[in-house]
């Protein structure tokens, strides 16, 4: 539900009610079932030109869920953006891998970035 709602404030740009609502649902997920939510927020974050806090969602969904497509394509976004070609080049490689079935390793690969 809570995600529903930050999809709907999202889409009004109304996004710092959409941040709590992700938030709110990201409480709630205690299993963290739901990759969706940070990804989500992520998506909030940039759109509120919070860069850190974006790219910071987009690695932490990827520390436990490797394979989020969503979350790849974000940061390889954002590395197109910011003109970081090393960045880009690996997360251009990062989705192809994860498209034709094979995995990425979160500590070796994709950590190194977050610095």
């Amino acid at each position: 539900m809570h995600e529903q709602f930050g999809r709907y404030f999202f889409e009004k740009k109304d996004y710092e009610i959409a941040v709590k609502h992700f938030q709110e649902g990201i409480e709630a997920d205690k299993e963290n079932l739901l990759p969706s939510l940070k990804v989500n927020l992520g998506h909030a974050y940039l759109a509120m030109k919070n860069l850190n806090a974006a790219v910071n969602e987009y690695f932490i969904v990827l520390s436990t869920h490797p394979e989020n497509f969503d979350a790849y394509i974000a940061l390889y976004n954002i590395a197109i953006a910011t003109h970081n070609e090393e960045m880009e080049k690996a997360f251009l490689e990062f989705l192809q891998r994860i498209e034709s079935g094979g995995t990425v390793d979160f500590e070796k690969e994709i950590l190194p970035f977050a610095t």
